[in-house]
């Protein structure tokens, strides 16, 4: 059977104090004589007392927490994202509640709601882009800022601090084409309902319009953000009749898997298929070949977040609405060369 969990009022009978001594004692107010504040002390160690925070960030307030929101534990971008959250944060005495949406729409809508009943002072926000009404509906009533990496939401103007899409997906595209005599490149990303891969899939177009390049539906596929996918849509490129010579793919974990393939399909990279790959994780460059990707920014976009998201709580500002993205430079490596 499991002890029951000290409250206040044990505390303050085994010092045979108020309540409201306990609660001085515990806030740190120095006008507690110096025996009332030992006995204190000494009950609170006694009974392993813990005070209950979200009661007092209630009353105060203040929690000094933030909420970040995922929809993929297992993808290594948004554990360097927390990275950089979490550098600003600590300074400032914040904590961060992170919690898996699966990215699916109603865990989102779930998620919001449990990091606001914790009372969460802002919230980092990872979206699939699928629950914008609802995120702005929450917004608004409960006064909270919200700061979204990774995604827009479609429709709804929100401080977002995002990778520049269109123009990192263009400067890998044209470094493809300048590598490739026979200019057919390949397009491989997640679902094209995000942001992020919309944006990557306009910079690739732009790139084939602008090197005067016919592009070839049957060379763009659509996925999900994982090796899984990378995997099954390159077995599914090379099952066709019109095959790559190049491929673009719109991040590393979904480089993972087209390696494997082009492994089974005893394909030589970059022999006899160049491929780059969009974001720089830890791994990118361990790879057999090394990829060739963008420079790695992903702390960044949480440190930018962090502080973002700060300046709207101590402004507590929540009728203007930031959009800022990160440049990024290309990283060659043998994958493309």
């Amino acid at each position: 059977m499991h002890k029951k969990r000290p409250i206040i009022k044990d505390v303050a009978q085994l010092a045979n104090v108020s309540t409201k001594t306990v609660s001085r004692v515990v806030n740190g107010e120095n006008y507690i004589s110096g025996k009332t504040k030992k006995d204190v002390l000494e009950a609170i160690k006694k009974l392993n007392y813990q005070p209950n925070l979200v009661a007092k960030s209630l009353k105060a307030n203040k929690s000094n927490t933030i909420g970040y929101i995922i929809p993929d534990f297992k993808n290594p971008f948004f554990g360097m994202v927390f990275n950089g959250l979490d550098k600003v944060l600590k300074e400032y005495g914040y904590y961060i509640l992170v919690t898996n949406s699966s990215g699916i729409k109603k865990n989102e809508e779930r998620c919001l709601d449990v990091l606001i009943q914790n009372n969460v002072e802002g919230i980092i926000f990872a979206s699939t882009g699928l629950s914008g009404e609802y995120v702005k509906k929450q917004m608004e009533f409960f006064r909270i800022p919200i700061v979204l990496v990774d995604n827009k939401l479609e429709g709804i103007k929100m401080n977002c601090i995002l990778h520049d899409n269109i123009n990192g997906a263009e400067i890998l595209t044209d470094h493809l084409i300048s590598n490739d005599k026979n200019k057919k490149i390949a397009f491989l990303a997640g679902p094209i309902n995000e942001t992020s891969s919309k944006g990557r899939l306009k910079g690739y177009k732009n790139s084939l319009i602008k090197n005067k390049i016919e592009i070839n539906e049957n060379l763009i596929k659509i996925g999900m953000w994982n090796n899984k996918s990378g995997y099954e849509l390159t077995k599914e490129l090379f099952n066709q009749k019109d095959k790559p010579f190049s491929i673009f793919i719109g991040s590393t974990s979904m480089a993972l898997g087209v390696l494997k393939a082009l492994h089974e399909l005893k394909l030589k990279c970059p022999q006899e298929i160049k491929i780059v790959s969009f974001d720089d994780l830890e791994f990118a460059d361990s790879t057999e070949p090394p990829l060739t990707t963008l420079n790695r920014v992903e702390e960044l976009i949480g440190s930018t977040a962090a502080k973002m998201l700060l300046k709207k709580i101590r402004g507590k500002d929540l009728e203007s609405f930031d959009e800022e993205y990160i440049p990024m430079k290309m990283i060659i490596r043998e994958s493309s060369l």
